[in-house]
């Protein structure tokens, strides 16, 4: 096997860290006492909370990461991280599903996405709109490790992903405009205002299009965000709006032989239009000197028409009630800490061929840290969820439950070091698809059960950090699509969505950043995934279009008051093509793609330019296999530009 990417990848990867550990020799013996592990997350509790007390791994992108990278779209920044693998079947970050811990088709349920807190995963096989956030208004994106069951419930299997966006409690405005390769264009803009009384008032808005690298590619996307918040001496109300308008055509997949003739060309007059408007409001509360009150309520509610082979128009609501109450109390080793909430779902879905589900979800559970000793805190977490799955038309209704138990450790064994150990119980319920879909003697699926367990330690010595994470995943009745399965009911004979006896997932992550020099940050990640159907027809074969090896890497120079310059390199390992369950069909090559952005400020000017793909590769976004039709492509961009200018006020 070629494994010149491989290498290069290694190489520039090699050469930063031997820097780094440069860098780290020279500096441990100065005042290593100095620095110590001591990082906020939200994410890992439901509350803001110092990492230290956490048993899990979380990574975490920042502003700064976030604006010199002057990624296109939340994609592009995910894929930075080196902690996901990215599955794009248009090539532009508009329709992307990602995967954490080794999940191939059925990724877009077993990683859960939210948005400040929110849910933006879907009651269907529909991947989360990550272009519904846009990335100029992201303040972080925080990425939790692993399974996360008992905190956050259905879908957080392989991993939790938190994009927290800017807030309207500082003052701060900005008008963007960028164009670029494919007559791709945007203009962005937001201000956010907090008055003496209280008030804060926050608007942005953003407009893209694009032609597209391929033909019938075209591409519309308008967003509107209004954010009325009140802040008071005990708290917080806050009140959001959000309007998405997202046209695409969709150019559809390449076989073999169209892919060697024109990579860029599509035989399709596929599109799909959609409008989705979204509500939130809620309350944050000190209810005493040691208990908190956060409350929210959201609503989504999606319009989806357009022409894929035919005629279709769904459409899907989803309302979300997410009260929780926050504790800290000081104990004799420490700080006791306590969170307690309700999660209430209620999700309606239409199609085309007049199908009606509803699906109410409800779930309660608790989580507490308790400090054992000064530097050593103890999690235990549980919770009960049901569901009820109604389809409307034939009036047929099934009923489902799921307990779950979290307990892990984390030591911190010196200020700049620790170490945990986490058990964490996970499940999936079906969605309103699967159970459309099944063999003719099942009425509905099981939900997904699994097990896992994470072992991981973290360092940093100067401005060196090194994190590592084992893992391994057990699931039980894993819900995935069969293509191969004998189905009376399907149009084919074949195909149809099972559970899995068993299945499981292990493999390591390991993270190094490095502040070199005040002007040179760099970084490396690497992660080994061993993903395996354990069971079924396809006992011992590799989950498709999972990668076994990734290494990604960045630099970020400042190399003048003025101007910096970012460099992110990803390399994806070879795997199955998607659905080929039998192992059987050639693999996916292996890839590493290059990109980099120089950046220019100056006084409230800002100025960027990005160049995708910088050795001109030519890969596939994804690609996936059928019996009847063969490998299936869908090529993404070769080298492509993209110039920035803005004015912060």
């Amino acid at each position: 096997m070629n494994n010149t990417r491989l290498c290069q990848a290694v190489l520039l990867s090699t050469s930063l860290v031997s820097a780094a550990a440069t860098q780290a020799g020279t500096t441990d013996t100065e005042n290593t006492d100095t620095y110590t592990l001591n990082t906020v997350v939200v994410t890992a509790t439901r509350s803001e909370q110092s990492e230290n007390l956490t048993p899990a791994m979380i990574t975490i992108i920042d502003s700064q990461q976030i604006e010199r990278s002057n990624a296109s779209n939340l994609a592009d920044l995910l894929r930075t991280s080196g902690m996901v693998q990215v599955r794009d079947t248009l090539g532009d970050g508009n329709r992307v599903s990602v995967s954490m811990r080794g999940f191939g088709q059925n990724t877009a349920n077993n990683v859960l996405i939210l948005v400040d807190g929110r849910r933006l995963n879907n009651p269907t096989l529909t991947s989360p709109a990550l272009n519904s956030v846009p990335v100029e208004e992201i303040e972080r994106i925080e990425i939790l490790h692993g399974s996360a069951g008992s905190l956050y419930g259905d879908q957080a299997v392989g991993g939790v992903i938190n994009i927290i966006t800017k807030t309207s409690t500082e003052a701060r405005g900005s008008i963007q405009f960028s164009t670029g390769s494919d007559d791709t264009y945007s203009l962005q803009a937001n201000l956010s205002q907090q008055f003496n009384n209280g008030i804060g008032v926050s608007l942005s808005g953003k407009h893209a299009a694009s032609d597209g690298y391929r033909d019938n590619n075209d591409s519309e996307f308008d967003t509107y965000t209004g954010e009325l918040s009140y802040q008071y001496e005990t708290g917080e109300l806050f009140l959001e709006k959000q309007k998405i308008q997202d046209d695409l055509q969709l150019p559809g997949a390449l076989s073999d032989s169209l892919l060697d003739e024109d990579r860029r060309q599509s035989n399709k007059t596929d599109f799909s239009n959609g409008t989705t408007d979204v509500v939130r409001l809620g309350i944050d509360q000190l209810l005493t000197d040691n208990i908190s009150l956060l409350a929210e309520y959201s609503e989504r509610d999606s319009h989806y028409y357009g022409y894929l082979g035919g005629n279709f128009n769904n459409d899907t609501d989803v309302k979300s009630f997410t009260p929780r109450i926050s504790g800290e109390w000081d104990v004799d080793h420490g700080a006791l800490f306590l969170t307690a909430g309700l999660d209430q779902t209620q999700s309606n879905y239409k199609n085309s061929w007049g199908s009606k589900y509803r699906q109410n979800l409800q779930a309660y559970y608790l989580q507490t840290i308790v400090p054992l000793q000064k530097d050593l805190n103890l999690t235990l977490g549980a919770r009960h969820s049901k569901v009820e799955d109604t389809n409307r038309v034939s009036d047929e209704t099934n009923r489902d439950n799921a307990t779950v138990k979290e307990i892990g450790l984390a030591w911190q064994v010196t200020p700049q070091q620790r170490l945990f150990i986490r058990r964490d119980e996970n499940f999936r319920f079906a969605n309103l698809d699967e159970h459309g879909f099944t063999l003719p003697s099942v009425n509905f699926l099981k939900p997904q059960e699994g097990t896992s367990w994470e072992l991981g330690w973290q360092q940093q010595q100067s401005d060196l950090t090194i994190a590592v994470s084992l893992y391994h995943l057990k699931l039980k009745n894993e819900l995935l699509y069969d293509a191969a399965i004998a189905n009376t009911d399907s149009w084919n004979g074949y195909g149809a969505n099972i559970n899995l006896d068993e299945s499981r997932r292990q493999g390591i992550i390991l993270e190094l950043t490095n502040d070199l020099t005040e002007k040179l940050k760099t970084g490396v990640t690497y992660t080994y995934t061993d993903a395996e159907l354990t069971s079924g027809s396809f006992d011992g074969n590799k989950v498709p279009f999972v990668a076994e090896h990734t290494l990604n890497l960045f630099a970020d120079y400042q190399f003048t008051g003025n101007w910096s310059l970012f460099i992110d390199g990803q390399y994806t390992g070879s795997r199955y093509q998607d659905d080929d369950n039998t192992n059987a069909q050639h693999k996916v090559p292996e890839q590493f793609i290059l990109n980099t952005a120089v950046n220019y400020r100056r006084d409230n000017w800002f100025a960027s330019l990005k160049i995708n793909n910088l050795s001109n590769e030519t890969y596939d976004g994804y690609t996936i296999y059928s019996s009847w039709s063969g490998s299936n492509h869908y090529p993404a961009p070769e080298r492509n530009l993209k110039l920035s200018l803005g004015y912060r006020f």
